[in-house]
């Protein structure tokens, strides 16, 4: 009997599947590692988070590691640079691009008085410069919020030039880097990026639980939550210094390590997207010549403009049941809204979007694979 061929996580979108090698073994580290600031051996764990605050610094162009905060993820950094800087009454652009962890704060700071505006995206997933500059000049905005890259649709944004308009207008830029940061260069400073977020566990390869905001200087974001910071403990109030002024409590020390390591392991191997580029083009060629099968965006891009995402539509049967179809066959992907609900409404999709996102070392004997599958579960579903 021919054994089943091993399943394939090609919703790596999602998270990384396999964090990069040495992280769990880091993660075992940081259990059992003294806390800064706590006594015993602590000032071992603050230089691991002050390497580990050092090398995501470098890796996305940020020239203040001190500035460097951690916490439970990008959402929550998010929340932190939302909720601790905007002001009631101030006018916040955005795009219909984004994420819920995006989406979801600025709905609260819009029902405590805020104006926002969201910016559309063009047939090619992506959001016109020149559309982008005439809403900062119209809405003259506080703020702007941008994400990076798509998780939908995976087009990368032209993040400098709309961070650049935006600030033309006056605002401050708040970054979405939890797709894309780790797999395209990142240039946090020399893009005028006045708040970032990152999350750990996406294309970092790190684990779970674990991200981080950078904060641009002359910047003080009011903290989410306040307690114990190891240090100044006479003070009733959070301490005003980056990053403890919003680091309180004990910190993720498995999670820091275990960035830690993966942005290490990131340091010497770093990703090369050409090869997983060519053959999702190859497929998506296939795929658009497939009546059966509705490729997104509707107007190709151009891959170097794009992470290792491709969406789909089925004509006549719902991406729901063919996710389940391809998961019989061990192809898992991942059916639904993806937490964008604007993008899936403004591409008509309703009940969400197929969505493939390989590893980035998938070879050509996978890609067969799930075209198969593809060709199988169209067949059967269609």
């Amino acid at each position: 009997m021919t054994a089943a061929p091993p399943p394939l996580n090609w919703n790596r979108a999602a998270t990384c599947g396999e964090p990069a090698p040495g992280v769990a073994e880091a993660m075992l580290e940081g259990l059992v590692a003294g806390t800064p600031g706590r006594g015993g051996d602590g000032d071992r764990a603050a230089e691991r988070l002050r390497r580990a605050r050092g090398r995501l610094a470098r890796l996305l162009g940020f020239a203040h590691p001190e500035r460097v905060v951690f916490g439970p993820g990008a959402t929550f950094a998010l929340n932190q640079a939302l909720h601790g800087c905007v002001r009631p009454g101030q006018r916040i652009l955005t795009t219909r691009l984004e994420h819920n962890a995006v989406l979801r704060p600025l709905e609260v700071l819009r029902a405590a008085g805020c104006q926002v505006r969201q910016v559309p995206f063009a047939e090619d997933g992506r959001i016109d410069p020149s559309a982008w500059e005439e809403a900062c000049g119209a809405f003259q905005p506080h703020w702007a919020v941008i994400g990076l890259a798509s998780n939908v649709l995976g087009t990368i944004q032209p993040l400098p030039e709309l961070a650049a308009a935006a600030r033309r207008a006056g605002a401050r830029v708040v970054a979405d880097l939890a797709q894309g940061a780790g797999q395209i260069e990142v240039r946090c400073d020399d893009w005028g990026l006045d708040l970032a977020a990152v999350a750990g566990h996406k294309s970092l390869r790190g684990p779970r639980g674990v991200g981080a905001l950078l904060v641009a200087p002359k910047l003080q974001p009011r903290p989410l939550i306040q307690g114990g910071t190891g240090v100044l403990g006479h003070r009733r109030e959070m301490p005003p210094e980056l990053p403890i002024a919003l680091e309180a409590g004990t910190p993720n020390l498995p999670g820091i390590f275990g960035l830690e390591r993966a942005l290490a392991w990131l340091e010497e191997h770093p990703p090369a997207l050409g090869p997983v580029r060519r053959r999702l083009a190859a497929l998506e060629e296939d795929l658009r010549a497939d009546p059966r099968w509705e490729v997104l965006p509707r107007r190709p891009v151009p891959w170097d403009r794009r992470l290792p995402v491709l969406s789909l539509l089925g004509r006549g049967f719902p991406v729901q049941e063919a996710a389940a179809y391809l998961a019989q066959l061990g192809i898992h992907v991942r059916a639904g809204l993806q937490c964008a609900p604007d993008v899936c409404a403004d591409l008509g999709a309703r009940r969400g979007v197929l969505r493939l996102s390989p590893p980035i070392e998938a070879g050509e004997e996978e890609f067969t694979r799930v075209r198969a599958a593809l060709a199988e579960t169209a067949e059967v579903l269609g």
